[in-house]
């Protein structure tokens, strides 16, 4: 008996090709490039997107010359395999921040003006560097109410 495969109903596939093709990244966020790139993997989920390569090429669009520049080399020559991930990469490393520059936007710039305090303590933690435990950020979070 030849093997015959499961029908997709041309609607389905349309829409799948569709999204794939209404598929934009958003502006990069070089001052979040972590954040940025969990919204356009949420947007490759959303819109069907599996492939390296595709995912490769549509970070290469959403990408300005600045940013280019600073990954020209995998751009130019991919790795065959994982492209994505290798562009990802030196992208995330490149745009983020030293813990030293985490800390001094926490102790010096970070304001509560007319903030509660409870959205001064989740902007802290977004800028804190990554080992930083909370209890030094609720010291940190009170010196700025009190």
């Amino acid at each position: 008996m030849p093997e015959t495969k499961p029908e997709v109903s041309p609607s389905v596939e349309q829409d799948s090709q569709l999204s794939r093709i209404a598929f934009k990244a958003p502006v990069f966020w070089e001052n979040d490039s972590e954040l940025w790139f969990f919204q356009v993997e949420s947007q490759f989920v959303i819109a069907g997107i599996s492939n390296d390569s595709t995912k490769f090429q549509a970070v290469v669009a959403a990408l300005d010359s600045n940013v280019l520049s600073c990954v020209r080399d995998i751009v130019r020559n991919p790795p065959l395999e994982n492209a994505y991930i290798a562009l990802k990469d030196r992208v995330l490393q490149y745009f983020a921040q030293s813990s030293s520059a985490s800390l001094n936007l926490l102790l010096k710039d970070l304001q509560l003006g007319d903030k509660r305090p409870s959205h001064l303590l989740s902007e802290m933690r977004n800028h804190a560097p990554a080992k930083m435990e909370d209890d030094i950020l609720h010291i940190v979070a009170k010196a700025f109410t009190s």
